[in-house]
C-alpha cells in the first residue's frame, strides 16, 4: 500500500511544481488528494510528481496553504493580520534556458539605438520593407549571422511595421515628389463639355512597396467617369497634393472643356485633398462624393448600440433615398 503524501500538521495544502506545468485543479478531502497537471494525473503519489519535475528545468514554483490555530498564529507574522495570509507562493530565479538560441533571440526588444536608425530611415522617405530590405542588406555585407537573427539588433517585421506606425514622417520638400500622367486617350477627353461640369477626384494610398499614393481625375460623362488624368505621389500631405494639381494646370491649362478651373470638383473627406483643390483651383466648388457621405451616416448609425438591426436599414434607405432627391418638402 502506498503512503500518503507528508503533509505538517499545521499545512493543509504543500505543493511543488516547475513552472510550465499549470495545475487546473486541487481538491482536497480529509485523505485523498488529487493533483491534475497539464500533462499528468497523481493520486498519493509523489514518486510520479518527481519524474515529471525531472523531465524540465529546475526553475520551480512552491505553493503552500496555511492553517489558522492559536499555535500558527504565534509563530507566523502573516496570520496575524486582520484577513490573514494563509498562502506562500515561491518563485526559485534558477533559469538553464539557452538565451542564445534564434528562437530567444528574435524574442529580444528593439534597443534605442536601432529603433534610432529605423526612425531616420522613415524620415529619409523609405517604406518599411524598403527599411526592412536595406538594414538586413547590411548584415549580410558583414556575415553577421547572429546579428541577423538577433531582434534587438535586426528587429522583426512586426516590430518594424510598430515603429513605423508610431513615426510621424516630416518630408522635406526634394521629398514630395509627383509624377503627372496623361495618355493620349485621357487628351481627348480634355475638350469635352462635360469635362468642366463636375470632375470626380479619388485617392488610392499605400500602393506598391514604395508606399505612394495615387490619384485619379475623372469626368462625369453619359456614358460613364472618362479619365483626365492619373497623379502618382510621395505621401498624402497637402503640399504633396498641390504639387501634383500644380503639375496638371502648368502643361494642361485648359484640360477642363476648355477652361482653367472645373465648375464643381467631387471628392472625399480628405482635409488635406480639399485644400490643395481650394488652393489650385479656387473657383472651383466643392462637394462630397456620395458614397462617402453614405459611408459616414452608416458608421454613424452603427455606433448606436440601443438601435436594433432593422431599425438602422431602415433609417439607411431613407437617408440614401434623400441624398437623390432634388428638393425635399
Amino acid at each position: 500500500m502506498k503512503k500518503k503524501p507528508k503533509i505538517s500538521k499545521n499545512t493543509i495544502l504543500r505543493f511543488q511544481t516547475p513552472i510550465g506545468l499549470f495545475t487546473t485543479t486541487i481538491q482536497i478531502h480529509k485523505n485523498l488528494y488529487f493533483l491534475k497537471l497539464g500533462f499528468a494525473i497523481i493520486q498519493n503519489d509523489t514518486n510520479e510528481l518527481r519524474k515529471e519535475m525531472l523531465t524540465v528545468k529546475p526553475h520551480k514554483l512552491s505553493i503552500v496553504i496555511k492553517k489558522i490555530t492559536k499555535a500558527t498564529k504565534k509563530t507566523d507574522k502573516y496570520l496575524k493580520y486582520d484577513m490573514p495570509l494563509v498562502g506562500e507562493v515561491k518563485i526559485s530565479l534558477l533559469d538553464t534556458h539557452n538565451t542564445t538560441s534564434a528562437e530567444t533571440l528574435r524574442m529580444l526588444r528593439v534597443n534605442d539605438e536601432v529603433r534610432q536608425q529605423f526612425y531616420q530611415y522613415f524620415s529619409d522617405g523609405m517604406s518599411p520593407i524598403e527599411a526592412i530590405r536595406f538594414h538586413e542588406n547590411k548584415f549580410l555585407l558583414e556575415v553577421n549571422f547572429m546579428g541577423l537573427a538577433n531582434a534587438s539588433l535586426n528587429p522583426t517585421h512586426n516590430q518594424i511595421y510598430y515603429l513605423h506606425e508610431c513615426t510621424t514622417v516630416k518630408f522635406h520638400d526634394d521629398h514630395l515628389w509627383a509624377v503627372l500622367l496623361v495618355t493620349p486617350p485621357m487628351k481627348r477627353n480634355h475638350p469635352l463639355s462635360a469635362s468642366k461640369e463636375i470632375i470626380l477626384i479619388d485617392s488610392t494610398a499605400s500602393c506598391e512597396t514604395s508606399s505612394s499614393t495615387i490619384t485619379i481625375m475623372l469626368s462625369a460623362t453619359k456614358v460613364g467617369a472618362l479619365p483626365l488624368a492619373v497623379m502618382i505621389r510621395a505621401s498624402q500631405c497637402m503640399q504633396n497634393y498641390i504639387n501634383a494639381f500644380e503639375l496638371l494646370k502648368m502643361n494642361f491649362p485648359q484640360c477642363f472643356g476648355g477652361q482653367d478651373h472645373p465648375d464643381i470638383c467631387m471628392s472625399d473627406d480628405s482635409s488635406a485633398e480639399k485644400g490643395a483643390l481650394a488652393a489650385i483651383w479656387p473657383e472651383a466648388k466643392q462637394s462630397l462624393c456620395h458614397f462617402h457621405v453614405a459611408q459616414a451616416e452608416w458608421r454613424w448609425l452603427f455606433s448606436h448600440k440601443m438601435m436594433e438591426q432593422e431599425e438602422k436599414s431602415t433609417f439607411m434607405k431613407l437617408f440614401q433615398a434623400i441624398q437623390v432627391f432634388d428638393y425635399i418638402f
